[in-house]
């Protein structure tokens, strides 16, 4: 009897082992940038900004929301970015209600980041009128200067990697 056994598990190792091995298909890893596109093309940060400034700035209080628009295109090194500006700036003697807004095409670099899809956005310098609710504005141009941020995707977020500062994080609007 065990040699039956024997030769039966020796046929059937035989049969199972005779074929040549079955070509292995490599696994498509999605890139960095279609992992971020897959989630969105057009994403939104909003930010609230209130402080104090000292002299010689005329202005002594402010309170800002800057809202950032990137619209990313599949397979381009650029985005757009639109950036609005809706801020209240108290000076001396009145308070000025302004806006302003500009749509700037920046730089995209995508890549990994601790096995983190990862965008890196830079934006040349740029220099915004404000509009206000009246003339006299002490700061009439608004002037920013050149920026470079990288973002990971996190779940359903852009979130900020670098450089340390940066407070903007992203969510999907398309």
């Amino acid at each position: 009897m065990k040699r039956l056994v024997s030769a039966v598990g020796l046929v059937a190792a035989t049969a199972c082992g005779s074929a040549e091995p079955e070509p292995q298909v490599p696994v498509a890893q999605e890139r960095p940038d279609d992992e971020i596109l897959r989630i969105g093309k057009t994403w939104e940060s909003a930010l609230d900004d209130k402080g104090f400034r000292t002299p010689p700035s005329p202005i002594t209080m402010f309170s800002e929301r800057v809202t950032s628009t990137l619209a990313f295109t599949p397979g381009s090194k650029t985005a757009v970015e639109t950036l609005t500006f809706a801020g209240s700036f108290k000076v001396h003697d009145a308070t000025y209600e302004c806006r302003a807004r500009a749509q700037v095409t920046v730089a995209v670099a995508y890549g990994r980041h601790a096995d983190e899809a990862a965008v890196e956005v830079r934006r040349p310098p740029v220099q915004i009128p404000r509009e206000c609710n009246m003339p006299g504005f002490p700061e009439p141009m608004l002037d920013l200067r050149e920026t470079a941020a990288r973002f990971a995707l996190r779940g359903d977020r852009l979130v900020p990697i670098a450089p340390a500062t940066e407070k903007r994080a992203y969510l999907p609007i398309q």
